[in-house]
């Protein structure tokens, strides 16, 4: 009987021949060619002790050749672009340039366990926070994953690197004046129905950039929307969860939409909250439009803590956690993860039946 082993990154055979026990190197890295090389010379050796075969022993077949890094991470590309967001494709080319920069020379059977968290490492001595050290971790995880499916790695590397913990924190939201102040700084200007639908539907920044006038069901009261997956102009978009999802409109957020779904009525572009240049948002350029017209007025929130503020303000009224996860497009894991702690304790009625 045949076994194999790895020694560092190279396969061993070990056998037992005419009571004696040998051990030769299979010259490869390659799981599934060192089992091929395993079950060949299994066969040989049985051949050899029926006398069919000569006594000199075969030598395993050539290692297969290794494919280039370059070519690998094009096919990772390829991948990504035909499943991911181009924003998030962007953000992973990016980060896995700077780990490959810091193992020059090195092809992808040869990176260890090791270099990926002497790399990690470094990310966390140049003052990142964890947050940031775990999304290099995952965008790094889901390389290999996918590299191993394909027949380039043998295992993830990453895997055994424990994933930093993060502090957990309570989400920032606005209370009532609050609101108040930040829709009295963006009446008026372009960025007024993207913040007030993130506020009082919890949308979003891409979510915000791809809604359309179809999206809101005017036919129905109250008025409904819908977050889905569309093609407009060659272009294809889908919800981050790819899971469309609808909710009704509160009638303080269909009182400031009724002004802009009454002008789209005449108007022939599709995007509900378009760009000052009348084309649909680039979610970057929404931010920063955002930004300035709150530090015009003194403000300094932002887009995420108007979504916290939906799903906040919703858990303070007693809103399950189910039903603030279907609205926001979470999993219940990561609505109870941010708004747990801002459920009311005092339910008892809610429990006696």
């Amino acid at each position: 009987m045949v076994t194999i082993s790895k020694r560092g990154a190279i396969y061993y055979a070990q056998y037992r021949h005419n009571g004696k026990q040998t051990r030769v190197s299979l010259k490869t890295s390659n799981r599934k060619v060192a089992e091929q090389h395993r079950l060949k010379l299994e066969l040989d050796l049985a051949q050899r002790s029926l006398g069919l075969a000569p006594a000199s022993p075969v030598a395993p077949e050539p290692e297969e050749s290794v494919v280039p890094l370059a070519e690998v991470r094009s096919g990772y590309e390829a991948f990504s672009k035909a499943n991911k967001r181009p924003k998030t494709v962007l953000n992973d080319t990016s980060r896995l340039n700077a780990f490959f920069e810091a193992v020059p020379g090195l092809e992808l059977p040869q990176i260890r366990t090791s270099h990926v968290e002497r790399y990690l490492t470094s990310v966390a001595a140049d003052g990142r926070s964890p947050a940031t050290v775990l999304r290099n971790r995952e965008i790094l995880h889901a390389f290999w994953r996918w590299a191993v499916r394909q027949g380039f790695a043998d295992a993830n590397v990453v895997s055994d690197i424990p994933r930093p913990r993060l502090p957990e924190r309570d989400p920032v939201f606005l209370n009532g004046d609050q609101i108040d102040e930040l829709l009295a700084a963006v009446a008026g200007t372009a960025v007024e129905g993207p913040v007030a639908t993130a506020l009082f539907a919890g949308l979003r920044r891409e979510e915000l950039c791809w809604l359309t006038t179809a999206d809101i069901d005017q036919d129905r009261r109250p008025l409904m929307l819908r977050v889905r997956a569309k093609c407009i102009g060659g272009e294809r978009w889908q919800p981050k969860t790819k899971r469309d999802r609808r909710m009704p409109v509160s009638d303080r957020l269909a009182v400031l939409l009724a002004p802009q779904l009454q002008a789209k009525r005449s108007s022939r572009c599709p995007w509900l909250f378009p760009s000052p240049a009348g084309l649909r948002w680039d979610p970057d350029n929404l931010g920063r439009s955002i930004r300035a017209v709150l530090k015009a007025s003194g403000l300094q929130w932002n887009l995420l803590e108007f979504r916290h503020t939906f799903g906040s303000q919703l858990a303070l009224k007693g809103v399950s956690l189910l039903k603030i996860a279907k609205f926001m497009g979470n999993s219940p894991a990561i609505a109870a993860k941010h708004y747990i702690n801002l459920v009311p304790e005092d339910m008892t009625d809610d429990v006696a039946f």
